[in-house]
């Protein structure tokens, strides 16, 4: 299959998005080739349209819409979950930008099956995949929000994409109407029951954990540094301020307060950055202060320093999206500083981290 629109183009701009704080760099998941399908062979008859969408219903000449299928998860249910389902611009998403019109459907959830008439996409919504490409196709993005005091929080967007095809692409395993479209294996597959995850509920609890690789921890104390600058290191508390042990384990739990978050102008979102390093109490009395006491090691996977991230809720349809195709979510993260090897690290680099000699702060390593 050629490749025609690379939408992992759309996932970058997310990948730098979860620095937080400007660094930027591909994601373990940038590295997938989402791609859309170009012109199959015509003389190819053997595409099916078995295990589609129901059947498209129509009055007199008049095409009403599929009826669609789709599960959800309970608490969307409970939560009082509003079910909208979106147009996505692909040809924007190839050129490295993002587009999500606004809802050409949208019901509340009143229980976890339910059935919506999904109406054919109309002529300004489709799209070649190519300039010489003959058959055109839409994408639509199934999503569920609840709503707070400050607005729409997304609680969950579908995995599969649906993808309607002007014409039956049987080499891409394309029927003409209603396909499935993976943004993350670039996989088609027959259309049917939509399953909607709650897959963008924030992570409240995170564990990281290594060793110290210096002489002796003795004296010396854990601790996550709030990275906001827009209020004073006294007003903000340590999450963590612990005595630090040879095997050492750090635990988040929950929101951090609300003078850690802060404003990220470039990349248009809330979150609280926590810099996790070991310091030497000098005064003694068991608590971080900057003007007296010194940072003696960072934190580090394979030499590359880490943060502790908190990302809000997500609070807008495309940053949705976009996090949803990245496999990420709000909540709790550790990333590392330095995101050319990847922004995020894994369960099992995050319990293989070292705090010593390998890791100083920036005031202390060798010129």
């Amino acid at each position: 299959m050629q490749v025609i629109w690379r939408l992992g183009i759309g996932l970058l701009t997310v990948s730098s998005m979860l620095s937080c704080g400007g660094d930027k760099g591909e994601s373990e998941d940038t590295s997938k080739d989402s791609t859309l399908p170009q012109d199959s062979d015509p003389g190819d008859s053997s595409a099916s349209d078995s295990g589609n969408a129901s059947d498209t219903h129509e009055t007199g000449s008049e095409v009403l819409g599929t009826q669609l299928d789709i599960r959800l998860d309970s608490d969307m249910v409970d939560e009082g979950g509003i079910l909208s389902i979106h147009w996505l611009d692909f040809q924007a998403w190839g050129r490295g930008e993002f587009v999500a019109d606004s809802a050409v459907l949208e019901t509340p959830v009143g229980s976890e099956s339910l059935s919506v008439l999904m109406p054919d996409p109309s002529e300004d919504q489709l799209r070649r995949p190519s300039e010489d490409s003959e058959h055109q196709l839409a994408i639509y993005v199934v999503a569920v929000r609840t709503e707070d005091s400050l607005g729409s929080v997304w609680r969950g967007v579908s995995e599969n994409w649906l993808m309607w095809s002007t014409e039956d692409l049987p080499n891409d395993g394309v029927v003409q109407g209603w396909n499935f479209f993976s943004p993350s294996t670039a996989e088609v597959s027959a259309a049917s029951t939509v399953q909607l995850q709650s897959n963008l509920n924030p992570i409240d609890v995170l564990t990281f954990s290594g060793v110290f690789e210096a002489t002796t921890a003795t004296g010396l104390r854990g601790v996550l540094i709030p990275l906001n600058e827009n209020s004073t290191m006294a007003e903000k508390v340590p999450i963590v301020d612990e005595r630090l042990s040879e095997d050492w384990a750090f635990e988040l739990n929950g929101r951090p307060p609300e003078n850690h978050f802060y404003y990220s102008d470039e990349h248009k979102v809330d979150c609280a950055g926590e810099l996790p390093a070991a310091y030497v109490d000098v005064d003694g009395d068991e608590v971080y202060t900057p003007e007296k006491d010194t940072i003696a090691y960072n934190a580090c996977s394979e030499g590359d320093k880490v943060v502790a991230y908190y990302w809000e809720v997500i609070r807008d349809v495309e940053t949705a999206i976009q996090w949803s195709a990245a496999g990420w979510k709000p909540g709790w993260v550790l990333a590392r500083k330095d995101s050319s090897k990847g922004l995020l690290l894994s369960e099992q680099e995050r319990a293989d981290l070292k705090i010593g000699t390998s890791c100083l702060p920036e005031d202390k390593e060798p010129s």
